[in-house]
């Protein structure tokens, strides 16, 4: 068995490899929307998606089909917040969460299938009001 962390932040990969890196273990510098993901049985999305437009969500959703199984953990906003879903944002650093929003994959325009929810747990410190969560789900 190997597991492959990727991220898009050359220090996070470095320090990564340093504590975490083994030979099973090894971490690499790719942009989930750009570059060629490896192969594997599965993939973990762990709160990435809340950085990206709705249009990279969908190339990312789209170039992640080929793995049996997709994981993904997103950071969401308080039960009972009254918005709109998956209002759209411009890439980068900042989170929708800050807005009072969130990334539901099962509504427009995503429509992904949640086959499970695995994990949803309160957020330990919110980023903007009480009662956000984070829930890991696979999809399909």
């Amino acid at each position: 068995m190997r597991y492959l962390g990727v991220d898009v932040v050359d220090e996070v990969v470095r320090r990564n490899r340093e504590r975490y890196g083994s030979e099973a273990v090894d971490f690499a510098c790719l942009d989930i929307i750009a570059d060629e993901l490896p192969a594997g049985d599965l993939c973990l999305v762990r709160q990435v998606l809340q950085h990206l437009s709705n249009a990279e969500i969908l190339a990312v959703l789209e170039r992640t089909r080929h793995y049996p199984f997709v994981i993904v953990t997103e950071h969401l906003p308080p039960e009972g917040v009254t918005m709109r879903p998956n209002i759209d944002k411009p890439h980068g650093a900042d989170t929708r969460i800050l807005d009072g929003w969130g990334v539901f994959l099962e509504e427009a325009p995503f429509r992904q299938r949640i086959v499970e929810v695995l994990l949803d747990l309160p957020a330990r410190e919110p980023l903007n009001l009480p009662g956000e969560h984070l829930r890991t789900f696979r999809i399909r």
